[in-house]
């Protein structure tokens, strides 16, 4: 299974470069349940350990809605 920063990552999207924006992939990620925001949703770039732009959600249906308006913003660029 495929982590950061030692946490499960649930789903991935992969990114394109684009101009000054290198190339990553839009990542959910399980923190557990030990934080009340237990899910992530986050930019990594290619490479990069660790992730950006993170969002973090109490349910992983609130997480799903955010990681697909952030797909959607990046299929619609």
């Amino acid at each position: 299974m495929d982590t950061i920063n030692g946490f499960p990552i649930v789903a991935t999207w992969h990114t394109q470069a684009r101009g000054c924006e290198l190339r990553g992939r839009i990542i959910v990620v399980d923190r557990g349940t030990e934080y009340d925001e237990r899910y992530v949703v986050a930019w990594q770039a290619e490479g990069a350990k660790s992730w950006d732009e993170s969002a973090y959600c109490e349910t992983l249906r609130e997480a799903h809605g955010v990681f697909t308006r952030r797909i959607f913003h990046e299929v619609h660029r």
